[in-house]
């Protein structure tokens, strides 16, 4: 929320006005929107903006492993390490 006036009562104190931010706006609407719905009205390049959004949001490393979870992308071998050492 985000003061938009302020100004004296009747009584004469001092008052403000707080809106909502345009991330309270979209908190609202996240919490009403069916996200199968959102897909079907979503062309490509809006979908493409949200998915940015979403991964600029979680960040690089959470990425990195939520896509090692749900792919199971092989990681390499630390077997040979100590050998390619000289250990």
């Amino acid at each position: 929320m985000r003061k938009q006036v302020q100004g004296k009562t009747k009584a004469g104190f001092e008052a403000s006005l707080y809106g909502p931010t345009s991330k309270t706006y979209l908190a609202l609407l996240l919490d009403l929107v069916s996200f199968e719905g959102l897909l079907d009205v979503l062309d490509e390049a809006a979908a493409n903006q949200f998915i940015a959004a979403i991964v600029g949001a979680i960040g690089q490393k959470s990425q990195q492993n939520w896509l090692k979870s749900k792919f199971l992308i092989p990681q390499p071998s630390n077997r040979n390490q100590g050998k390619q050492d000289g250990r």
